[in-house]
């Protein structure tokens, strides 16, 4: 990997809309105007692609994971700012901000929804973290934690208007009712 190999990419960015920083040969942060920025490391001839806004996180929004081809995380960063909401099944769906997650997953998930209230989703979602804190160990990263704890809001059912929520880790899916 090269920093002409980094510079080639910020340009092509550039020439979609993007603002673009390379920082260092190893470095470089990609945003659009109005919206989060993504950070693109190169760590061991592997691209590592971060959004990390919550302090200390993750909140959310936030992800960090490796790729490992340059022409992959182009794509991705490409797809993260401009691709628009996926519909499947009746369900408006922003697959494009969780790039890691896969569509594959996401029709899985979709078929073996689990229909609750917002009560029962909450009951749901605090028993997550009481099942963290009982089985804790030192080592696990906030990341780590919040891939069996947090879920996200990433559809809506444009039917029913139900909220569409997802682990992180893509293990658990519910379509919550809006009381």
């Amino acid at each position: 990997m090269s920093m002409e190999d980094l510079q080639s990419v910020c340009k092509y960015l550039e020439e979609k809309g993007l603002q673009t920083w390379l920082s260092s040969a190893e470095r470089m942060y990609v945003k659009k105007t109005g919206d989060a920025g993504l950070e693109i490391r190169v760590i061991s001839n592997r691209f590592n692609l971060r959004r990390w806004d919550y302090v200390p996180g993750p909140g959310e929004d936030d992800f960090c994971f490796d790729i490992d081809s340059l022409d992959e995380i182009t794509l991705i960063v490409w797809n993260y700012f401009f691709a628009q909401p996926i519909k499947i099944a009746d369900w408006d769906i922003a697959l494009h901000r969780y790039p890691y997650w896969s569509l594959q997953e996401m029709q899985y998930r979709l078929v073996n929804l689990v229909h609750v209230t917002q009560d029962q989703f909450q009951a749901i979602h605090e028993e997550r973290y009481k099942r963290y804190e009982r089985t804790s160990i030192e080592y696990l990263t906030r990341l780590d934690i919040a891939e069996t704890t947090q879920f996200m809001c990433c559809g809506k059912h444009m039917i029913t208007g139900e909220k569409l929520m997802i682990r992180r880790d893509m293990q658990e899916a519910y379509a919550v009712r809006l009381e």
